[in-house]
């Protein structure tokens, strides 16, 4: 589940007991640097998807970095 609270704030949930590797998602709102508010992860968002590991019942708050 995904949910875009505006352009620069993005909650990713995944609420399964299987892992996800490269698991990607489109439409990503913004283009860029993005950090994982929980893990200080960081993500390149290139063409609008993001490609990333989901391990089970996982949880990112995405914030673009400016």
């Amino acid at each position: 589940l995904v949910y875009a609270r505006s352009q620069e704030l993005v909650i990713i949930t995944h609420f399964s007991n299987e892992e996800k590797k490269d698991y990607e998602i489109n439409n990503f709102p913004q283009n860029g640097k993005w950090i994982d508010w929980l893990s200080n992860e960081e993500y390149q968002i290139d063409n609008n998807t993001l490609k990333a590991n989901l391990k089970p019942f996982d949880g990112k708050i995405l914030v673009l970095q400016k």
